[in-house]
């Protein structure tokens, strides 16, 4: 976890507080930018007097934002990026249009493992239903499809989206935003 967001308070407590307090609090929380992108929030009906009410204990500035952001808009349409020492809040449209190309390699997931104790019971051919083997582009593919009907599938190429997954040799290489690529390998540090 990028260290600003892991920073830890003992208690946040805020009574229908305008956004722009709850936000200048964190700021003076530092060392931490807030960088509000306010064009963004208004298309999802949020400005700097929106109230805020937060009574939390023993959290981080991740649990901060994430609660920030699920009481803004239940929907899911409020997000926020951490860099540095820096948190970009805005609305999600914001952050799915900032693709990131990322490779993975798949090598140790992709290739075909023998069912020795299984072979010896069943007799393979080309037309036999219990033949395993499936090529290692075929099984990537697999992968693919699986990544974009479980990942945020509005946001890939075949939906009209802009995300992309390409097969390379073992490896899949994805071009999406940070919030898809998490949800596929975990936490995304830029370069």
């Amino acid at each position: 976890m990028l260290r600003v967001l892991a920073q830890h308070f003992d208690e946040v407590e805020f009574t229908d507080a305008p956004l722009t307090d709850v936000l200048d609090w964190l700021r003076d929380r530092g060392p931490i930018n807030v960088i509000v992108m306010w064009r963004t929030l208004e298309d999802v009906a949020v400005d700097r007097e929106t109230p805020v009410s937060l009574e939390l204990s023993d959290v981080t500035v991740k649990d901060v934002l994430s609660e920030l952001c699920a009481q803004l808009s239940p929907e899911g349409d409020m997000g926020f990026q951490a860099h540095g020492n820096t948190i970009r809040f805005a609305a999600q449209s914001y952050f799915d249009r900032i693709l990131y190309t990322r490779t993975y390699e798949l090598s140790d997931l992709s290739f075909y493992v023998p069912d020795f104790a299984f072979e010896e019971k069943v007799a393979y051919g080309p037309d036999s239903p219990f033949d395993r083997h499936i090529p290692t582009e075929e099984r990537l593919a697999m992968f693919a499809d699986v990544i974009r009907g479980a990942v945020a599938p509005e946001l890939w190429e075949e939906n009209g989206g802009p995300c992309t997954i390409r097969i390379w040799q073992t490896s899949l290489i994805i071009r999406a935003p940070i919030s898809v690529h998490e949800r596929i390998g975990g936490p995304f540090r830029l370069p």
